[in-house]
C-alpha cells in the first residue's frame, strides 16, 4: 500500500482481531491522514455466484439502495461510538456550520476517490457496482478526512474466497 515516501499507508491492526470503529477513525486522525480507505471483504450467502468489488462513500441523505443501508447498519452496529470535531467551546451553531462545510468538501473528495478506485478494480476483477454506492457508515463520518469503504470481493463466492485466502480454501 505504501507508494511515494510522502504518502505512507498506516494500518490500524496487524493481525486478525477486532478494532472498534471509533479506534479506526482515531488512528486515522492520529496519523493526520489525508484520506481514509476502509478495506473489507463482502458476503452474500444467498447467491454464491455474486462477485466483484465496489466502493461506498458517505451519504447524509440515506443509502443508495436497501442493500447499502443494510450493510451500513450491520457495520455500524459493531460500535456505536465515533469521534466528533470541536471547533469552538462557545458556539454550537458555528461548530455545525464548520462541520457541514468540511464534511461537504470531504464527501465530494470521497466520491471522487471511490470512482477512481472502482476504475482500478475494473482493471483486475469484476465490479459489483460500477457507480459509487452511498451509505452512512460510521467509519466514513470524519468531517475532515475524505473517506471510502471498499468491498474487495465476496467471501461467499468460492472462487473469490480462494483468491483472497489461498491458504484457507474452506473460507
Amino acid at each position: 500500500l505504501n507508494g511515494p515516501p510522502d504518502a505512507p499507508a498506516s494500518l490500524p491492526r496487524h493481525g486478525d482481531y477486532y478494532v472498534s470503529l471509533h479506534r479506526r477513525v482515531l488512528e486515522a486522525q492520529d496519523h493526520h491522514a489525508d484520506i481514509y480507505v476502509s478495506i473489507h471483504e463482502n458476503a452474500f450467502p444467498d447467491d454464491p455466484q455474486v462477485r466483484g468489488g465496489t466502493c461506498y462513500a458517505l451519504s447524509r441523505h440515506g443509502a443508495t439502495d436497501a442493500e447499502a443501508a443494510q450493510l451500513a447498519q450491520e457495520e455500524n452496529a459493531a460500535d456505536p461510538q465515533i469521534a466528533g470535531v470541536d471547533f469552538s467551546h462557545h458556539s454550537r451553531m458555528l461548530n455545525q456550520v464548520l462541520t457541514d462545510l468540511y464534511q461537504t468538501s470531504s464527501i465530494m473528495a470521497g466520491d471522487q476517490l471511490a470512482n477512481d478506485i472502482i476504475s482500478q478494480f475494473a482493471r483486475v476483477e469484476p465490479v459489483y457496482h460500477r457507480t459509487v454506492q452511498h451509505a452512512n457508515f460510521e467509519v466514513l463520518r470524519d468531517p475532515m478526512i475524505p473517506s471510502v469503504l471498499c468491498e474487495t470481493a465476496f467471501l461467499s463466492n468460492p472462487t473469490q474466497a480462494r483468491e483472497l485466502h489461498p491458504r484457507h480454501p474452506g473460507r
